[in-house]
């Protein structure tokens, strides 16, 4: 008998990300842990919520409506640190709801 016995373990998901996001003037920045914690997508779908205070991404093709580049392995070759997404417009709808 062990002074456990009445106790549970308790799973803890994984709660912590690196994954980041930067709204600049014309376009949304993402960083490379982003691509990579969703796995170097290609082109992704962006999502607003109704309140256009979140944004959520969604891997995706290319021939997916309202697709937009994400990744590309010339970004890899490159080394670049942050991947640009979307334009003015997107931004400024962004912007409305912070």
């Amino acid at each position: 008998m062990s002074i456990l016995d009445n106790f549970d373990v308790i799973g803890v998901p994984r709660t912590f990300s690196i994954a980041e996001v930067r709204i600049l003037k014309n376009r949304l920045s993402f960083n490379l842990a982003a691509a990579s914690e969703m796995g170097y997508p290609g082109f992704v779908r962006l999502f607003i919520s109704r309140d256009k205070s979140q944004v959520a991404l969604q891997p995706c093709t290319k021939e997916t409506p309202n697709a937009m580049k994400f990744f590309t392995q010339d970004m890899a070759a490159k080394k670049k640190r942050t991947l640009p997404v979307g334009n003015r417009a997107l931004v400024a709808l962004i912007k409305t709801g912070m």
